[in-house]
Parts: structure tokens; C-alpha cells; sequence
């Protein structure tokens, strides 16, 4: 795949696009199954966990021009490729993981989700 300037992309960048999907495909699952959202799982989860990830690749992308990686990130952080392999990822992601919470609502419904209807609709006082 060649970028604007005519130069492919290499084993770092896919790397490095491919460690991107998984930290963020990490946090929106947790996202989507958290229920009580406290001041310290925000910061935590973006923090700690997003945060801390954009610094490291940031800081060894500069700091370290011996390395093989050196300016990757940066490449990588400028190809429109790159955004659109994390966006297709976290909407796949979502997609199965809406599909699969449907089917199990509606062909194979437990005690604890036919509870928790109950309570959604506000008839856990019968």
C-alpha cells in the first residue's frame, strides 16, 4: 500500500496500526460492559490506558533514532489508512458485539436477563 508520497508501508506500521486496533478495541469493550462509571475508571481508561499508549509510541517514535521504528508512527499517524483500519475494526467490533447481545436476548434468554427486562421496564415490584 503506497502513501501520497509514494512510499509503502512496512511490517512497523502494520504493527503498530494493528496494536492500535487491539488497545482501542480493549477499551470499548469495557466500555460497553461497564455499568458504573466512577471518576477513577475515566481516568484510568483514558488515561492510563489510551493515554499512556499514545505517549510510549510517541516518545520511542522520537527519542530513540537508532531504533528500526524511528518516524513510524508518524507515518503512520499521517496516513488516512490508519484511521480507517481503527474505524472499520471498532464498528466490526461493535456490530458483533451488538448482534451477539440480541441473539442471545432473544433465542436464548437466561434468568438473569429476563430479570434484568424486568427491571428496565420498571416491573421489579411485582
Amino acid at each position: 500500500m503506497l502513501d501520497e508520497n509514494g512510499i509503502s508501508s512496512d511490517f512497523w506500521i502494520f504493527s503498530i496500526t494493528f496494536y492500535t486496533c487491539v488497545i482501542f478495541a480493549v477499551d470499548l469493550k469495557l466500555a460497553l460492559y461497564t455499568r458504573y462509571w466512577t471518576k477513577l475508571y475515566i481516568f484510568t481508561l483514558f488515561v492510563l490506558s489510551i493515554g499512556l499508549y499514545v505517549i510510549y509510541m510517541w516518545a520511542t517514535d522520537d527519542l530513540f533514532p537508532e531504533f528500526l521504528i524511528y518516524k513510524s508512527v508518524a507515518r503512520a499517524y499521517q496516513s488516512p489508512y490508519f484511521y480507517l483500519c481503527i474505524i472499520l475494526t471498532l464498528g466490526f467490533i461493535t456490530m458483533g458485539d451488538m448482534f451477539y447481545k440480541y441473539y442471545k436476548l432473544r433465542y436464548h434468554t437466561t434468568l438473569i436477563d429476563y430479570f434484568q427486562i424486568l427491571v428496565k421496564r420498571g416491573k421489579h415490584n411485582d
